[in-house]
């Protein structure tokens, strides 16, 4: 198995250069893989223990050298299909949830339903922005990140698939929740229609190869926190979707805060380096 291995990640590094948009496929001895993209690597090292086989892979960010490490490797090639869940462009069954293909610039899969729904009209959990579990009420004072004598606490300007990512937390990567990019380009580049589904108001939206989903009518956090113009606060930003409209929103003065309960759309985001599933 090390022989193996070591004369496969000679191969790919002499081809790793010139593929783009490529990912290394790392098999684990668990059968669950993981995806890096190959643009994102400057080098990968071996490591050998009597009973473990691990890879190590450097990438140089801003003058750091930082790497990454992954355990019990048992093969590893490269591929551009990064899902084992084959993407689709519509729900082909109830065994919710889906990745919608809509045929985006970024290549964003969207899910077809929100984070704690059953099906796509069904709304889900409500989440306060970076909180993992829904509550029977949403205040200030019961907002994991705020204290009255602090304000609110420092948890990152983007979320996206860290501790406070519900959509990471609640059904894994390479789930996350989407950023304020995302959002615009299914705003901008999707066909949009106020529609009601199986008693449900919301909106459809059409990508450019026919692929829709559906959302509930309603609010839904994005990952960024933003610095409003003319203004010191630090604002999460959410999409609000209502009957013949949607657009995106600074959360604070528009009725709407951090430490409130909004939905979730999850995405998986295939620009993101580092994918497993």
């Amino acid at each position: 198995m090390k022989k193996h291995i070591f004369i496969t990640i000679a191969l790919l590094s002499l081809t790793m250069q010139s593929v783009a948009q490529k990912y290394f496929e790392i098999y684990r001895y668990n059968k669950k893989p993981h995806y890096i993209l190959t643009t994102y690597v400057d080098s990968i090292g071996f490591w050998s223990y009597p009973y473990t086989e691990d890879l190590v892979f450097y990438w140089n960010d801003n003058g750091n050298v930082n790497k990454y490490v992954i355990f019990n490797v048992d093969s590893i090639k490269i591929t551009n299909n990064i899902s084992p869940l084959k993407p689709v462009l519509s729900c082909p069954d109830s065994n919710h949830p889906h990745m919608i293909d809509l045929g985006l610039p970024s290549g964003a899969l969207w899910a077809c339903c929100n984070v704690g729904a059953s099906k796509p009209e069904d709304y889900g959990g409500y989440y306060a922005w970076g909180e993992t579990y829904t509550k029977s009420s949403y205040t200030m004072d019961n907002y994991a990140y705020y204290n009255r004598h602090t304000s609110y606490h420092y948890i990152g300007y983007n979320i996206c698939g860290t501790q406070y990512d519900a959509a990471t937390a609640n059904w894994g990567s390479p789930w996350v929740m989407p950023g304020k990019d995302l959002l615009v380009e299914l705003i901008n580049y999707c066909k949009k229609v106020s529609t009601t589904q199986n008693g449900v108001n919301g909106m459809k939206f059409t990508g450019p190869n026919g692929g829709t989903i559906f959302f509930p009518a309603d609010y839904y956090w994005t990952s960024d926190l933003c610095l409003f113009q003319g203004d010191s606060g630090e604002y999460a930003q959410y999409l609000e979707i209502r009957h013949g409209d949607c657009k995106l929103i600074y959360a604070g003065g528009n009725g709407v805060w951090r430490y409130q309960g909004l939905f979730v759309r999850p995405v998986v985001d295939v620009r993101r380096p580092l994918l497993s599933f």
